[in-house]
């Protein structure tokens, strides 16, 4: 063979940008040993150079890193006749103007699709959605993109259990193959059934192979909804490996959408040689396929990004990750739980208070969760649990919300309420019948016309509503609410309680034209993928150790325009801290996917890093960990805040005060310059030397749940990459009736803070320190101090503050709250929603602002690509949970003959 470019590329056409490239450095190397020297090693060069240069980085509008062409091979269509055109105008009758955010974000991904026209062009991507945002939306556009630009067998794996590939095939027969012409889709599956045996198929797919093969097959469109069960995929293979064997397969692009491909998917078998089984049937698919697209989605990517980013056959999304947009009117982790206090949201504030989130005592919780199976069966213990008040309070407020939505004219929609309260079958049943037993009883109380206790509840949760962040709707007085209350208690009967899981005879299932009031009872089954309908209420005690699987059981998230406000979740307050910190996660997450993506690497060279959680949380399943490394990345550009402090150690807030006290005592006259600012009530001291900074940080105690701010960290961290001075500043609270003393001459006013109203725990958690515009509170002070305008410092967003301290100079800051220790309960009409504080000494709150260095000693965890660099490899000690087998009870579905 001539070595020609064309040639050189064809060779490696099917491969990574990053095995393509380590394959020629090692030729060049080869070549140079062998004196080839100088001509064919520059040659070579230049493949490289061209190949770069040709491979935009993932979230490039001009396209993505594909194999085999460059995002730039498309180029909308939205012209009628396409089948985007058909299910665009479908999607607007039911999303309104949000379609074109669905269009633009489809646009992005097709254009990192394999191009359909190059010979052996394929690509490995992951689309990152939230938990109920809306991904089948995504998929299904860019499905309807791919058939017009030319792909010709799609292919979507749809979760693990029955009814969720039912819903999908279902949605996706609605929105996507019914706008494509019926004579050109030749369906593997349908809502009663999934894939058959290629036995089956074979008569169908030898005419459709053949069509193929002589290009004469009129635009026809397979598609196959298949579950992620070894039979299922099994005749999948089988049939790509028909279709393969008679040559037809290299002239038919396959588009392989894997939804909830973090769950099964991974190779969870820990030695490397070795894959598990559903993990090993899909990279033979994908594997098989001549020319296409493996395209992941999920809201939890953790798992797919620990895959292992060196294995050319792994399902590692090597080409390009792409985050979905919050869309508008989605209520996420972050809209119901706030984010924890070790994160800082973008500007610095609180999110907006819902109010949302209901609290369920500890011991109410330990009466209802179920202990396992095996602990009952070696303790001789019976589950029989009794009604507990929040229960009877969460579905007294669903019977109301739902009457509230019937009376604002949704009684043509469904209303669902979710109990989770085990993965334990047998407990759904015996939660089942205790709900059933206790509607029953509320059907008396309405036949005796006794509404006190939905009185009550109506009276307390309507100031809620009055007082929340979702805005007021239209509620009626109760009187006027009562005649749609007595409807929808009347619907109820044993149907209305549906126990959804694997053993029960009646599972969920929503139909079109049949609005239904339902309470479901569930456990595994409704944690993935399958949504539930107008799902107003939900009752949630299912622990989970892993981020993954506590973030994909919230049902609850979504989309509920019409009634947000009457939301409701009841949980325990841990749990409710525990999706709190998940918030702060996925928010960084996506913020550094964007920032890889913009720099211009490609997952193939930099893998994107989570942050991991000392204690009870871990980020996935160990099996699913095997090639992670702990990972350093820069503490420098972060702001830092304490926002927890014990209850019942009045010697650890005193050394606090006293650290403080010493500080400001040696910052006065080593101080090049300090100001007061009468607005804010604040002091500051430009230039304090770094080691009386440093002396501080090893002085003040840091609560143990602040792992990143221990002076085990910083000081360190500091030590080797902060030089100069730094700036401290005194923050006062103007509303402050009383003064701290840190000198006879710095009397700062302190603020106050409230916390949680059901907080149980050791220690206070004020939730936050920092208000927008304190990570330029130095530069503020002293420009008030001055006279000065402080109006272009007045910035909330994280990018726009650390560009002004860079120009500023890079200073690192230094703030130091008193908090005062008694503090006043906040009310809402009258009700307590949270508590005042009641430490034992006044307390002093720090904040860091750190200038941006880029290197830092704070504990993340990533894979590490062949091209990507040297980090720490540190053991990980993570728990292992085995991946259960998915269930089947589907027929085959055989398709019709093709003419």
């Amino acid at each position: 063979m001539d070595l020609t470019k064309e040639n050189v590329l064809k060779l490696v056409s099917d491969r990574s940008k990053a095995e393509m490239v380590q394959r020629i450095e090692a030729a060049k190397s080869l070549l140079k040993e062998y004196g080839f020297i100088p001509v064919i090693a520059r040659f070579l060069e230049e493949i490289i150079e061209d190949e770069k240069r040709r491979r935009p980085g993932p979230g490039d509008t001009s396209g993505g890193p594909v194999s085999g062409g460059s995002g730039g091979w498309y180029v909308p269509k939205d012209e009628d006749g396409t089948v985007w055109s058909r299910v665009k105008d479908h999607l607007r009758r039911s999303i309104g103007e949000a379609v074109e955010s669905v269009d633009e974000m489809s646009n992005k991904v097709v254009q990192n699709l394999a191009n359909p026209a190059v010979q052996n062009a394929k690509a490995k991507g992951l689309v990152v959605g939230r938990v109920q945002s809306g991904k089948t939306g995504n998929f299904t556009a860019v499905s309807a993109k791919a058939v017009d630009s030319g792909y010709r067998f799609i292919i979507v794996l749809a979760g693990m259990y029955d009814n969720l590939r039912e819903q999908t095939q279902e949605r996706l027969d609605k929105d996507l193959f019914a706008h494509i012409d019926e004579n050109k889709v030749v369906a593997l599956t349908d809502v009663l059934g999934d894939i058959a045996p290629y036995r089956s198929t074979k008569p169908t797919m030898q005419a459709l192979a053949n069509s193929f093969h002589s290009n004469s097959h009129g635009g026809k469109v397979v598609t196959a909804v298949v579950k992620k069960n070894l039979r299922r995929l099994e005749h999948l293979l089988e049939l790509l490996q028909g279709l393969d064997s008679s040559g037809s397969l290299e002239h038919l692009p396959v588009l392989i959408i894997d939804d909830e491909s973090d769950q099964a998917s991974p190779n969870t078998k820990a030695d490397k040689e070795t894959r598990s089984a559903i993990n090993d049937l899909i990279v033979r698919i994908a594997g098989t396929v001549r020319r296409g697209t493996y395209l992941a989605y999920t809201a939890t990517p953790f798992a797919n990004i620990f895959s292992d980013p060196n294995d050319e056959a792994a399902l590692y999304p090597s080409d390009f990750i792409i985050p979905l947009p919050k869309p508008v009117g989605y209520s996420g982790s972050e809209e119901f739980f706030g984010v924890s206090g070790e994160f800082i949201d973008d500007d610095g504030q609180e999110t907006a208070d819902y109010g949302l989130v209901r609290s369920v005592a500890s011991a109410e919780a330990q009466v209802l969760v179920p202990k396992s199976p095996k602990v009952r069966r070696e303790s001789g213990s019976v589950y029989s649990p009794t009604m507990q008040p929040g229960l009877e309070e969460s579905i007294r407020w669903f019977l109301l919300a739902s009457a509230i939505r019937h009376y604002r004219g949704q009684h043509d929609q469904h209303s669902s309420m979710l109990i989770h309260a085990a993965t334990w079958t047998d407990a759904h049943f015996t939660i089942r019948d205790l709900v059933l037993a206790f509607i029953g009883s509320v059907q008396e109380e309405a036949e005796s016309n006794d509404y006190k206790k939905f009185e009550a509840l109506y009276t307390r949760e309507l100031a809620k509503i009055s007082a929340s962040s979702t805005g007021p709707m239209l509620c009626p007085q109760f009187t006027e609410l009562l005649p749609y209350l007595n409807r929808i208690i009347a619907l109820f009967d044993e149907s209305s309680v549906v126990a959804d899981n694997g053993e029960s005879d009646f599972r969920i299932k929503y139909e079109e034209n049949n609005p239904q009031v339902v309470i479901v009872v569930g456990g595994n089954t409704l944690s993935r993928g399958l949504t539930l309908e107008g799902l107003v209420v939900s009752f949630f005690l299912r622990a989970s150790r892993m981020y993954d699987t506590l973030l994909q059981m919230g049902r609850w998230f979504g989309f509920r325009t019409g009634y947000l406000d009457l939301v409701r979740l009841w949980t325990t307050d841990e749990l409710a801290k525990d999706f709190a910190f998940l918030a702060g996660v996925e928010n960084e997450l996506r913020a550094r996917i964007v920032e890889l993506a913009e720099s211009g690497h490609t997952p193939a060279s930099v893998g994107p890093e989570v942050r991991a959680r000392a204690g009870n949380l871990q980020i996935t399943s160990k099996s699913k960990m095997f090639f992670t490394k702990n990972i350093k990345i820069a503490l420098g550009g972060t702001r830092r805040q304490t926002t927890m402090f014990p209850k019942n150690n009045k010697d650890f807030l005193i050394q606090n005060q006293q650290a403080a006290r010493k500080l400001v005592r040696e910052a006065a006259p080593s101080s090049t310059s300090s100001f007061t600012d009468p607005r804010s009530s604040s002091q500051l001291f430009e230039d304090v030397s770094a080691e009386a900074v440093i002396c501080f940080l090893k002085e003040y105690r840091v609560y143990e749940k602040h792992e990143l701010l221990q002076p085990s960290i910083t000081v360190p961290w500091i030590e080797e990459h902060v030089t100069g001075n730094w700036n401290v500043v005194l923050r006062g609270s103007s509303r402050g009736r009383a003064d701290f003393a840190f000198t006879a001459e710095a009397l700062i006013p302190m603020g106050s803070r409230t916390i949680d109203k059901n907080d149980q725990e050791g220690y206070f958690d004020v939730r936050t320190l920092m208000s927008g515009a304190d990570p330029l509170i130095d530069y503020i002070v002293k420009a008030n101090a001055r006279g000065e305008s402080a109006e272009e410092l007045n910035v909330n967003t994280a990018e726009a503050q650390m560009i002004i301290r860079k120009r500023e100079g890079n200073k690192p800051l230094l703030i130091l709250y008193p908090i005062t220790r008694m503090s006043s309960e906040k009310t809402v009409l009258g009700e307590v929603v949270r508590r005042g504080m009641n430490a034992e000494a006044d307390v002093i709150g720090m904040g860091l602002v750190l200038p941006s260095v880029g290197v830092s000693d704070a504990k993340y965890v990533g894979v590490v690509p062949v091209l990507g660099g040297a980090y720490d490899d540190d053991e990980n000690d993570e728990y292992d949970y085995p991946e259960r087998t998915s269930e089947d009870k589907e027929s085959d579905y055989v398709p019709a003959p093709i003419n």
